[in-house]
This record gives structure tokens, sequence and C-alpha cells, in this order.
């Protein structure tokens, strides 16, 4: 699998909630290793940002953050994403289905998430 996502397109975001203890103790678990440097991860009230050009966009309310948007491609795109962001999708609310394209076009894929189940697969064209 290609290490970094280079698209990624929101096709459908319904009250999508993640949650953030669910996101940082993913982000941390696998920092284990030492390979993030503090501030990689900064959740404020209206984004969560992790390290590269990875940005979700929403509102945070108490543990839960709404999502509205996601900006996610890049440098760590794919690493973040599969050890990070699909495990805690688990714990989510809502629902959100995209379509990434991974690095070079090597893969593209649909990802559906509803409430806490998530859903994969491969487009080909």
């Amino acid at each position: 699998m290609p290490h970094n996502i280079t698209h990624f397109k929101v096709k459908e975001l319904i009250d999508f909630r993640l949650n953030i203890e669910s996101i940082e103790a993913e982000f941390f678990k696998e920092d284990e290793s030492g390979i993030f440097d503090e501030g990689d991860l900064q959740v404020t009230s209206d984004s969560i940002r992790f390290i590269g050009e990875n940005e979700i966009e929403g509102q945070l309310q108490e543990n839960l953050f709404t999502v509205s948007s996601f900006d996610w491609y890049g440098e760590w795109s794919g690493t973040i994403w599969r050890d990070v962001l699909i495990p805690s999708f688990v714990a989510s609310v809502g629902t959100i289905k995209a379509v990434l394209i991974w690095e070079g076009g090597e893969e593209i894929e649909q990802i559906t998430v509803t409430d806490g189940v998530v859903k994969t697969e491969e487009i080909i064209l």
C-alpha cells in the first residue's frame, strides 16, 4: 500500500463526531517509538491538526468533535490515517463517506463510517 494520500474527497457528511480521547489514545499509542515531536497533534475548539498538512475542521463540544471538513493529504497522511484515525473511528457517531486516492494513483478507495462501523472498498477504474 502506498504511504501517503494525495487526494481526499468527502462525498457525504452527516453529523459525524469523533471522540477526542480515542484519537489522542491512538496517536500516542503509535508514538511509543518517539517519532513524533511535541505539537504534532493539536486539538483546538475548531480544528484537529496533525503533523504535515493534515487537518480536520469542525466544532469541539466536551469530548466530541463535530466534523465539518477534512483537509487530508501529503506527508504523514497515510500513516496517521491507517494507524490513528481508522482505529479511532470505532468510537465515532454519525456518517462520513469519502474517496481517497493514494500516492501515485496506485490505489483508490472509498471509506464509509456509520456509527463506528468502518467499511472500505477498493475502487477499480
